[in-house]
């Protein structure tokens, strides 16, 4: 019995080239003689001196990944990768074992490739044999005194002619390839003309660059291609194209479109964590994507560049740095990039650069973005560096450099994410939190940063500390499955930085606790863009609440809080809204109806709006506000409720100055109607409201009547003309005032 395949099959696996003639007739009559024990050849193998130069100091893993290079030509898969080390490492199997178990199991493109390689193995040994003559004229001819190198570099040329083509041939295909090939391989003129071709691979000797033309597909074994020190991909493809046993650092140039191939760059080595790799992208005029404009001018078409790119080590680790020069007069476009270990992704050229996918597993991204950044206007588009679908579960720190406005989009990340933009500027887009946790950002760099936060609805609060020499915004917070439907129950914004933070709209129903610090703009809602001093203006016209709490909200601010925009729910019967605001501009709507709300503002120009107009309320109000520095305070209260029946006050603002205008929420009130009333006569406070309410019901409807009592200002005000618990609004002014009516507000004077 022959055992010519299973020794051809070990050969290849464990040396990548064809068996010798000597040594195939030894190990076919050993294996004979064993009832074929691959055991023996296996042990023998691995004690040879060509096995310990390839395979020395390599790890099990390692020993197998160069199994599946040599047998299949490209790595192993993950799963298969764990499986069979694990079993080589503890000693479960030998090398010829698991040769024989994973040959066993191919399937596809890899059992033909497999099968392919071990017949032209064959084929190659029986044709060394019989012209050994010539071969021993290969190695004269290239000056090399060993014939054996020789023999074996001649071998793994030719099977790797054999190889390039994953897809492989078979029959009579096969046969002519073998033929060609082996024809070639053996004759010393065609060798040192050097080119061996099968399907698109080429070898030439002299060139620096491996230029692959069409039609090129395949696996490229640059360990035999050991002559070029740069890749380069000339032309169009509908397959994929992978390069293996890479030297690490050799550039690779992608200078065409390749909207349906995937290309891999694999280095010979295990070190991507450390390793980088130059790539260059669209050298020619309009290569790699780009867009073009039809009428209409707003109408963008974009052209895909490459498919798909992986950047990895021998262990299919990915490479660590990423040196991109984006040369096409637009932008180049990579719909997925999969490099697990990338750190920096560095980007120069005259074009931008769009990736619309991006595998990595490491804890820091750093993208430097230099750019051309000539976008044409009106396009749409940014021309600087673009990445959508960053997907990044480890990532805890983000980096943005370069002079360039950059753009991504960040699928996933750690819950605490560090930024640091000191480049041109950057959007992130960020899908952040676990359920939970607490979500933690800072922000720091010269760069102004344009953060879009999405979070998962069931984190627990969110914190942000900015330091940054620029201006950050943080769009919208909102949850993921239900926008409006965040878990947050506390928000921290620390800003000790130079600029301003700014945070434009909330959707969180649950927040309770808000803490604002330094420079820092806060807005739960869209202020609408009504004067309060419309006619018109009513609770009825703003929008519903997306703060739902009403077990009391707790918003604490610095003086030097730059402004906030609330809009609660309102606190219920026995709970406290406290709300401590700077000296910014404020807008505040607590509609609550029965509990207390304590709010105190600055010296900016706040407008507050408490209570609700037409209904029987049981709240109570105290508003105290700062002497405004330019534009006057501005209050809209409702009506009194079950204060009237005691001839109470619900609302007293302290700290009311000239300019201070007070509207009453259930409609308008007019100069028509104001009426001052002297008090002084009156035994108690609840006597002076009583005397107010008579001279407001003599005034008719939305007429108003104050005067002053115990040294504070007492305002009614009726909407029908006749009193009621759901009809009359009682306020104090803390001190002695005079006012004056306006269309639809009163002012104060004094």
């Amino acid at each position: 019995m022959s055992y010519t395949a299973q020794v051809e099959a070990l050969y290849v696996a464990y040396f990548n080239r064809p068996a010798d003639g000597a040594g195939l007739n030894y190990w076919n009559a050993a294996l004979a003689a064993n009832g074929g024990n691959l055991g023996v050849v296996s042990s023998a193998f691995s004690t040879s001196s060509e096995y310990l130069a390839k395979y020395a100091n390599m790890s099990a893993a390692q020993v197998v990944n160069t199994v599946y290079l040599n047998l299949f030509g490209h790595g192993a898969d993950p799963a298969g990768l764990s499986y069979w080390s694990n079993l080589l490492g503890n000693g479960s199997l030998h090398i010829a074992d698991i040769v024989t178990d994973v040959a066993g199991g191919a399937q596809g493109s890899d059992l033909t490739a497999y099968q392919n390689q071990i017949t032209a193995a064959s084929a190659f040994t029986a044709a060394d044999q019989a012209l050994a003559q010539d071969l021993s004229a290969i190695a004269t001819t290239a000056g090399n005194s060993s014939q054996s190198a020789n023999e074996i570099l001649v071998g793994q040329q030719y099977l790797a002619s054999v190889v390039s083509n994953p897809g492989g041939a078979s029959g009579a295909a096969l046969q002519t390839v073998l033929a060609t090939n082996l024809a070639n391989a053996l004759n010393p003129t065609t060798l040192q003309a050097a080119v061996t071709a099968y399907e698109g691979s080429y070898i030439i000797p002299g060139h620096t660059t491996l230029t692959v033309d069409p039609p090129m597909s395949g696996t490229y074994d640059m360990s035999i291609l050991n002559q070029f020190n740069a890749i380069d991909l000339a032309a169009t493809t509908a397959t994929s194209v992978s390069f293996t046993k890479v030297v690490p650092g050799t550039p690779l140039s992608i200078d065409t479109t390749m909207s349906a191939t995937s290309v891999v760059y694999q280095t010979a080595d295990s070190n991507g964590s450390t390793d980088s790799v130059n790539l260059t992208l669209g050298t020619s005029t309009g290569a790699l994507g780009g867009y073009t404009t039809h009428p209409p001018a707003t109408y963008v078409a974009l052209t895909l560049g490459i498919n798909g790119l992986t950047l990895e080590d021998a262990n299919q680790n990915g490479i660590a740095t990423v040196n991109v020069s984006s040369a096409a007069p637009t932008v180049n476009i990579i719909a997925s990039l999969n490099d697990s270990s990338l750190s920096t992704l560095n980007v120069t050229g005259t074009a931008g650069l769009q990736i619309y996918g991006l595998t990595d597993n490491n804890a820091s991204f750093t993208l430097n973005d230099a750019t051309a950044n000539n976008a044409s206007a009106g396009t749409g588009l940014h021309n600087g560096t673009e990445i959508y679908n960053f997907d990044a579960p480890n990532l805890g720190t983000l980096n943005l450099q370069g002079a360039v406005y950059s753009t991504i989009w960040l699928n996933e990340s750690q819950p605490s994410l560090a930024i640091a933009d000191n480049g041109g500027g950057g959007e992130i887009n960020w899908f952040a939190g676990v359920a939970g946790q607490s979500v933690n950002l800072s922000v720091s760099g010269s760069g102004v940063t344009n953060i879009n936060p999405v979070f998962n609805q069931d984190a627990t609060s969110f914190s942000v500390a900015d330091t940054a020499g620029a201006n950050v915004t943080i769009g919208t917070l909102s949850a993921t499955a239900q926008p409006s439907n965040l878990a947050f129950t506390s928000e921290t914004y620390d800003n000790t930085g130079t600029a301003k933070l700014t945070i434009q709209g909330d959707l969180s129903p649950h927040l309770a606790t808000l803490t604002l610090t330094g420079n820092v703009v806060y807005d739960d809602f869209a202020v609408p863009v009504v004067p309060i001093v419309a006619p018109t203006l009513s609770a009825s016209i703003w929008p519903a609440p997306s703060n739902l709490v009403t077990t009391g909200v707790t918003v604490s601010a610095g003086s030097d809080n730059l402004g906030a925009g609330l809009l609660l729910t309102g606190a219920a019967a026995g709970e406290t809204d406290n709300i401590t605001l700077g000296n910014g501009n404020n807008f505040i709507i607590d509609p609550s109806t029965a509990g207390t709300v304590n709010i105190t503002a600055g010296t900016g120009a706040n407008t507050i709006i408490v209570g609700q107009g037409s209904r029987d309320t049981t709240g109570t109000y105290n508003i105290t506000l700062g002497t405004p520095a330019a534009s006057p305070d501005q209050i809209l209260v409702g009506t009194a409720g079950s204060h009237y029946a005691s001839s109470t006050v619900n609302t007293v603002v302290t700290g009311a100055s000239q300019g201070v205008l007070l509207e009453f929420s259930d409609t308008v009130s007019s100069s028509a109607t104001l009426s001052a009333t002297a008090l002084a006569n009156s035994a108690t406070s609840a006597a002076a409201v009583t005397a107010l309410v008579s001279a407001a019901t003599s005034l008719g409807a939305h007429g108003v009547a104050y005067g002053v009592y115990g040294g504070n200002t007492y305002v009614v005000e009726t909407q029908t003309g006749t009193p009621s618990a759901s009809d009359t609004t009682i306020v104090e002014l803390v001190g002695s005032h005079s006012l004056i009516a306006y269309g639809g507000y009163v002012a104060v004077v004094s």
